[in-house]
């Protein structure tokens, strides 16, 4: 044993050494073909098959459990979908804009589990019709500006050329994988349903609609 490596995911400390082997070079070899095709390291690889073989979830498989949930959560959705991971710590919900066309818009999130972020949240609209970009970058400004009004914790913000990334609180709230699965999505999901609102809405109308429908969500304050 040669080095210790200790993090954190979900408030559960974990615990990694390096240690020395002595393994058959042709089961080497075999493993390395499988964590080729899986897209994973050799170190990766045979951990998850030892944590299998004495019923041990690692973080990996945490991570992996939360995906299947929040992809249970997403399908429910018409105008949603979850994409393929984007890492091992990172997805996409897509949405279709109720406009016109349908425009996509993306979700990305990727995770990181500090102290005090879940990770970062990254939206996007394809679309190269300005009236429509300027109409989105109207409503990230807005939803900044209720949430630094309403949200008992300060966000970190940056809105460029109409794309939004939002820092994930750690609000302390989420304590399992589950708990994380289920704020992320409604969080998302509650973007989602106001920003296509906003888009429908009487210019007039727009932002004092966004905030009775922004406080009216559940999920604020949580994430």
């Amino acid at each position: 044993m040669a080095i210790k490596c200790k993090y954190e995911i979900l408030g559960v400390e974990q615990m990694k050494n390096i240690y020395s082997l002595v393994l058959n070079s042709e089961i080497i070899n075999l493993i390395d073909n499988v964590a080729y095709k899986k897209g994973v390291s050799r170190s990766t690889l045979v951990n998850q098959i030892l944590a299998d073989y004495v019923g041990f979830e690692t973080d990996e498989q945490r991570l992996s459990n939360m995906f299947s949930l929040i992809d249970q959560i997403i399908e429910s959705e018409q105008r949603m979908r979850l994409l393929s991971q984007n890492s091992a710590s990172g997805f996409s919900i897509v949405s279709a804009l109720n406009y016109k066309y349908s425009p996509r818009v993306t979700y990305s999130v990727d995770l990181n589990f500090d102290e005090r972020y879940l990770g970062e949240l990254n939206i996007s609209c394809r679309t190269s019709k300005p009236e429509l970009i300027d109409v989105i970058s109207e409503f990230f400004s807005e939803i900044i500006k209720l949430e630094g009004k309403f949200l008992p914790y300060n966000v970190k913000y940056s809105l460029i050329d109409g794309k939004l990334k939002r820092k994930l609180v750690n609000t302390g709230v989420a304590k399992t994988a589950n708990d994380v699965a289920s704020l992320l999505t409604s969080y998302v999901k509650m973007l989602d349903e106001l920003l296509n609102l906003y888009i429908l809405d009487d210019v007039g109308l727009r932002k004092r609609n966004l905030e009775k429908r922004f406080l009216a969500q559940a999920v604020n304050g949580k994430i």
